[in-house]
């Protein structure tokens, strides 16, 4: 397997750059956001670009993919376990929507966000949430525990690792721990009692 390419941005398209190196040019399938990320480099950058790369064979095809960054590649293998989404469908779902907000949008099942991809059906979007919702851990860090105010406090971050660490699902998880304290957060004013109410109240709605 061809894990990356390191070398000289030689071309870049749309949907296609070349790398060269000092015996072969690399030609790769990218996603419009990473055509666009290397397109913007200087000229001096362009002399030495890394990227994470895939080769799918199927038959007597040969593609050589590539991603700017690991989590667009894990995001890609992932997508491309879902039924009906090939490799070349998977860059168009993430030449239409960042990693993050992929991520955010299925954690959240968000039908309307996944709808707004170019070339993304409703049946495809729900087979996407209900294959990936269970792998998000994969992309813990690019999934925000917010609400409707902003950034939930350090207090229900400690809450929701410590309810992952026991074994509980991070989506439900953040769902508890977040309405918990907006209710408990409006008459609980001691943090110690807070801390302790809130850790209840989520573990009643988990169960």
């Amino acid at each position: 397997m061809i894990d990356a390419i390191h070398g000289e941005l030689l071309r870049v398209e749309t949907n296609t750059v070349v790398i060269g190196t000092p015996s072969i040019d690399f030609a790769c399938t990218v996603s419009s956001t990473t055509s666009s990320m290397l397109g913007n480099l200087g000229a001096e950058d362009r002399q030495s670009v890394h990227l994470y790369t895939h080769l799918h064979h199927k038959e007597d095809v040969m593609q050589l993919f590539g991603f700017a960054t690991r989590d667009e590649r894990t995001m890609f293998f992932e997508v491309t376990k879902v039924q009906g989404i090939g490799p070349k469908q998977a860059v168009k779902i993430l030449s239409g929507i960042s990693v993050r907000d992929l991520a955010v949008a299925l954690d959240a099942g968000d039908i309307d966000r996944l709808t707004q991809i170019p070339g993304l059906g409703k049946k495809t979007a729900q087979k996407m949430i209900l294959a990936l919702r269970s792998k998000l851990d994969l992309f813990s860090e690019e999934i925000p525990v917010q609400q409707s105010s902003g950034s939930l406090p350090p207090l229900c971050m400690e809450m929701l690792h410590a309810l992952t660490e026991m074994g509980y699902d991070k989506r439900l998880a953040k769902i508890a721990v977040t309405e918990s304290y907006q209710e408990l957060s409006e008459t609980v004013t001691d943090d110690r009692t807070l801390e302790e109410r809130l850790f209840k109240a989520s573990i009643i709605r988990l169960a």
